[in-house]
């Protein structure tokens, strides 16, 4: 009996390695069909937000799947290319396209810049040093001079909110239940709380007076584009163009 419940156990974990592994090889493949297709179009040669309009296309009817960050037992960088949530989605897009307008079309490249994208300070030191909310998100990649938040420039409403929701549902986050993690989740919530955050209402967006703000700011900045939170709030940000400085990404 024991020796069918060791040969059961070493099965399963043959096969869990197995499916990691071709997943592995997967993204490495459709990373390198990103890198080749944007070879063979002169994607470098393009204004960087239509270089991420590009590489998003590639991704049509790759299917949403949530959790994905959070399935190994230690924080370890996750690729995965072949299924997305909104925010795994925007950083792979993101980290891809600023490979190819670097002219760093590799594997190490890519993760190298998703890792600088998906983590506070680009360093990878535990679960807390993942950026988890989209507002540090923002701030942290700004401090990395990848985007800018324009919310505010475009009229944006000051919005003032306690951001707990990871620490006051503990339960819903198996990573929470170490008391260490927990204890840097919650000092990093107390910290956004000192920080302002914008946004523009939806009624202020369907207005004339807003697309004519935004496309005057065109001639200096291509739109990235929209991010959707409840209450009706829409963050804008900037992504600074890397070969040509007069060209950026603004989205709204």
């Amino acid at each position: 009996m024991r020796y069918f419940r060791f040969t059961a156990f070493l099965f399963a974990a043959i096969l869990l390695d197995l499916v990691s592994t071709v997943s592995q090889q997967d993204d490495t493949l459709l990373c390198n069909r990103v890198f080749s297709f944007a070879f063979e179009h002169k994607l470098i040669e393009k204004p960087m937000g239509d270089v991420i309009v590009a590489v998003g296309k590639q991704f049509l009817g790759k299917p949403y799947e949530a959790n994905t960050l959070d399935r190994s037992d230690s924080e370890q960088l996750v690729i995965n290319l072949h299924s997305f949530d909104c925010v795994t989605f925007v950083e792979n897009v993101l980290a891809l396209a600023r490979n190819i307008k670097s002219n760093r079309l590799s594997l190490d490249a890519y993760t190298g810049e998703l890792r600088k994208i998906r983590y506070r300070g680009g360093k990878i030191d535990g679960y807390a040093s993942r950026l988890h909310y989209f507002s540090e998100w923002m701030r942290d990649n700004e401090k990395k001079e990848i985007l800018r938040d324009i919310t505010k420039e475009l009229g944006g409403v000051l919005y003032r909110k306690h951001i707990n929701f990871m620490t006051t549902h503990r339960a819903s986050y198996p990573k929470l239940q170490n008391d260490s993690a927990y204890n840097l989740v919650k000092q990093i919530e107390s910290d956004l709380a000192t920080h302002s955050i914008f946004f523009i209402p939806k009624s202020k967006i369907q207005t004339h007076e807003f697309y004519k703000e935004v496309q005057h700011s065109r001639r200096e900045f291509v739109i990235l584009g929209v991010w959707h939170l409840y209450h009706s709030i829409i963050n804008c940000l900037l992504m600074k163009e890397i070969i040509l400085p007069s060209i950026g990404l603004r989205g709204c």
